[in-house]
């Protein structure tokens, strides 16, 4: 697992993380400062808001999402007898279903995020990064398995049938938050209090995805599934 908001030099599609870490940079220029200014701010929004997610609220989540996704387990299990390849599959794409309708408050603040970040001047390059991220986190928000399963089957589980979100989720379990290395600037106490922020608001997230991925182990072994 890697961190969010950390230094992420080979860009990954989103992958299962759990922490989070910003690198703490002061600007020598005026308006590099401002804009440094702005990540701060936008970051710190984030993190209230990870910190705003409650137990009582993933717990409705969770069970929203095992109401919402009881009929798609069954057919998937049904259809391991025939088809183990694309059962595994889209066992797969539904765990990145279940991770991201658990965890929805904190997907929802990401990508508010980081939709601000992409509003901001930022260099060339991190600006792609920022994009990339955004793409990818509203990809996957997108996640339909029942869909998927239901044109799949439509295609005869064909590979050039198998649809984008069980191809990718099919290779890596899971769904992540964005990370992303951006530099932030204020006074030291700001900086000394963001971080206090950061630390709280990983601790959070990363007990957010233990527990779901917890959670999701118990659940779908109810359809003959071994989680992990």
């Amino acid at each position: 697992m890697r961190p969010r908001h950390a230094p992420n030099p080979t860009r990954p599609a989103l992958t299962a993380i759990t922490l989070i870490a910003v690198t703490l940079l002061l600007s020598g220029s005026a308006q590099a400062a401002t804009v440094q200014q702005q990540v701060y701010n936008i970051f710190t929004v984030e993190y209230h808001a990870d910190l705003a997610f409650t137990p009582t609220q993933m717990h409705a989540n969770l069970t929203a999402a095992q109401a919402k996704l009881a009929a798609t387990a069954s057919s998937i299990d049904a259809l391991s007898s025939t088809d183990s390849t694309a059962a595994t599959a889209l066992i797969d794409e539904l765990e990145a279903q279940y991770d991201q309708d658990g965890l929805r408050h904190l997907f929802e603040a990401s990508l508010k995020a980081f939709s601000a970040l992409a509003k901001l001047p930022l260099t060339a390059t991190e600006h792609k990064d920022v994009v990339l991220d955004l793409t990818n986190l509203k990809h996957a928000l997108t996640i339909n398995t029942a869909a998927d399963l239901r044109s799949w089957k439509a295609a005869g589980f064909s590979r050039a049938g198998e649809p984008s979100h069980t191809t990718e989720y099919g290779i890596v379990i899971g769904v992540s938050l964005p990370s992303i290395d951006l530099p932030v600037s204020g006074s030291t106490a700001a900086i000394k209090a963001f971080t206090k922020l950061e630390t709280k608001a990983s601790s959070r997230i990363s007990a957010g995805f233990s527990k779901v991925g917890d959670d999701w182990g118990t659940w779908i072994a109810a359809y003959g599934v071994s989680s992990g």
